[in-house]
């Protein structure tokens, strides 16, 4: 073999073993990301809570929620959770929670 040859053979041969070497090491790299548990976090009881407040809350605990539902209520004022699923409970992060708001007294 010539010296050309030889060389473009030790370069073919380098850049398997690099893609070799990469494969192996994401095959390995989502193995172990599929094992290891989801971060949770504790539900807090937002009931009372000003929405606007729980809304802060929410996003810092790394949770989300679904467009609350607004009805009246003759216990809470104006815009204060009276409801919430789930509550005191740990969820993973980015669940959803559901809550209800009120939309003043029902009078």
């Amino acid at each position: 073999m010539n010296n050309d040859k030889m060389k473009n053979l030790k370069l073919c041969l380098f850049f398997l073993t690099i893609v070799t070497f990469s494969i192996a090491a994401v095959y390995f790299f989502l193995n172990i990301k599929q094992s290891l548990p989801l971060a949770e976090v504790e539900v807090p009881n937002l009931v009372g809570m000003d929405f606007e407040k729980a809304k802060s809350t929410i996003r810092e605990l790394q949770l989300s929620y679904r467009q609350p539902q607004y009805t009246c209520n003759n216990q809470y004022d104006n815009n204060v959770i009276f409801a919430q699923q789930p509550m005191g409970m740990r969820v993973k992060l980015n669940s959803e929670l559901i809550l209800h708001v009120s939309s003043g007294k029902c009078d």
